[in-house]
């Protein structure tokens, strides 16, 4: 949480001051309290993985794929926030989706539970990705 802060603070005017953002906004605070609880079930999903998961060639792929989507996902906002990239990082949130539902579907075979604890950060993700398509598109392509 606190790598994700201190990427995206210090480019919050510049996505607010340039970005032309959708209608759609939700508020930073409501935003924030939803990924403390994300991350709750993103974290208990990790631990049922590695604490009650068999150590099998498919263990250690949902091991990497979980390592992926990690650093994926932790570098989205430095390329949005820190370097201004708002079209490069749709790509990326793109690719932190692909690797979550992946994911998904690769833990479902063992355990439901593991699998819908990782269905809000989908789904946020997926979210997400609105306000930077709009915000991407009225700025930048289409004028």
């Amino acid at each position: 949480m606190w790598m994700g802060r201190s990427t995206t603070i210090p480019g919050l005017n510049w996505y607010y001051e340039v970005l032309t953002l959708p209608g759609l906004a939700i508020a930073d605070w409501v935003i924030s309290a939803v990924w403390v609880g994300i991350f709750a079930c993103i974290t208990l999903a990790v631990l049922i993985v590695w604490n009650c998961f068999e150590r099998d060639t498919s263990f250690w792929g949902i091991q990497i794929l979980f390592m992926l989507n990690i650093l994926l996902s932790s570098q989205w906002g430095s390329l949005v926030f820190g370097s201004e990239l708002v079209g490069l990082s749709i790509m990326q949130a793109v690719a932190v989706e692909g690797t979550g539902v992946l994911l998904m579907c690769c833990v479902a075979r063992r355990s439901r539970l593991v699998s819908y604890l990782l269905i809000p950060y989908v789904l946020c993700g997926g979210f997400a990705l609105y306000p930077n398509l709009i915000a991407w598109w009225v700025t930048y392509v289409r004028d």
